[in-house]
Formats: structure tokens, sequence, C-alpha cells
């Protein structure tokens, strides 16, 4: 039965097994320590790393945002295209309410003239002018200016 116990070892004897190793090996400082035992190289790699993780994530940020823009704006594109579309409905639904409108009001003159006359050139009436409401011809203005004012005034359909 001794022979039994030399073979396994205890566990207090594995635990002054492993603190010699750690003692014989070399410390290594924790993060956030500064290091000067290391070269300069690994130092470089180190903070090569850290500046890589930094630029990662600006990166997915930005790439999140300019994703998240472009789903923002085709939905608001989408509304008021919406709109668009229902205001054009809508102009034509108006345009032909005013169509059955003047229709309807040409059919009752039809019907019932009420007075109305068909228009003739003896029922002309001619009014006289006065001279104070007559106006001027307007002044011919100078190229530059009509070149400058060419987008200003509507040149016609």
């Amino acid at each position: 039965m001794a022979a039994a116990h030399r073979s396994v070892s205890s566990p207090s004897h594995q635990r002054r097994k492993n603190l010699k190793l750690v003692s014989d090996k070399r410390v290594v400082p924790l993060r956030g320590q500064k290091n000067t035992t290391l070269p300069l190289g690994i130092q470089l790699l180190h903070w090569l790393q850290h500046s890589s993780v930094v630029v990662t994530f600006g990166l997915i940020g930005t790439t999140l945002f300019i994703y998240a823009m472009t789903v923002y704006n085709q939905q608001l594109w989408s509304q008021e295209y919406r709109k668009l579309e229902d205001l054009q409905r809508h102009q034509r639904d108006l345009t032909t309410t005013h169509e059955v409108f003047k229709n309807q009001l040409a059919k009752d003159g039809e019907r019932n003239p009420q007075g109305l006359v068909t228009p003739q050139p003896s029922h002309t009436i001619f009014l006289p002018i006065d001279e104070k409401q007559v106006f001027e011809t307007p002044k011919p203005q100078s190229t530059k200016k009509n070149k400058a004012s060419f987008f200003d005034s509507p040149v016609g359909y």
C-alpha cells in the first residue's frame, strides 16, 4: 500500500512542482504596464495591432452609417414618390371633374337658354379708349440685360 501511495502524487506536491516552474520563467508584465524589455519590433507589432483594431472599428462604424443612410434615403424617397403619385391622381381627378362640370354647364345652357344668346359680331360692344389709360410701348433694353434675363422671363409654350 505504501508503494501505491508513492506512485500517485498528491495535489500539494503537483502545486509545488508548478510553482517551481513558474518561478523559473521570466515575468511578463500585465497589459497596460510599459514593458521596456521587449524588442522594438515586438513593440511595433503590438502598436500596429492596437491601431488596426481602432481603424477596423472605425471602418465598421462608417460602413454601418452609410448603409443606414442609404436605407433611410430609400424609404424617404419612396414616401415622397407616393405623395407625388397621390398628387398626380388628385390632379387627374380635378381635371376630370372640371371637364364634367364644363360639359354639364354647356348642356344646361343648350336646354334652358335663360337669356343666353349665341355670340354674333353684331352684338359686339366697343368701349371708348381713355387717353389716360393708354400704355406706352416699352423701350427695348440693352442686349446685356436681355442675355442676363433670358431665364427670368417665360419663353413660351
